[in-house]
């Protein structure tokens, strides 16, 4: 059984479906049972408590509307540390924010990261 994790301070996987289908032809997988955490801090607890998912989607803007929340790229970036730090390949990643920039960011990020890993 597949791991997936599912990073976003509002949604569920479902809501996805319907945009993610443009983006990416993995977008059925939204269907199936996620394990879903809505901040950073949970994204972290998570991950050291079980170890890496088979799969992270991400969000972006979580809880923005608090001052000083990380966002769904500061999580791409502590994963990638992660991964660095415990000589880990990153796991399949998906990006289903509604922001258009942030979602190019955690792309890049992740992206480069893998063709250098």
């Amino acid at each position: 059984m597949l791991r997936l994790l599912f990073l976003d301070d509002i949604r569920m996987p479902v809501h996805c479906i319907s945009y993610m289908q443009r983006r990416t032809p993995d977008y059925k997988i939204y269907n199936e049972e996620w394990v879903i955490v809505r901040s950073y801090s949970d994204f972290i607890f998570w991950i050291y408590e079980n170890g890496l998912p088979d799969l992270i989607s991400f969000d972006h803007d979580l809880g923005m509307e608090n001052e000083g929340q990380p966002s769904g790229m500061e999580c791409a970036k502590w994963l990638v540390e992660y991964c660095l730090d415990n000589q880990l390949k990153l796991p399949r990643w998906l990006v289903h924010s509604a922001n258009p920039p942030g979602s190019e960011n955690i792309k890049g990020l992740l992206t480069s990261f893998e063709k250098n890993q």
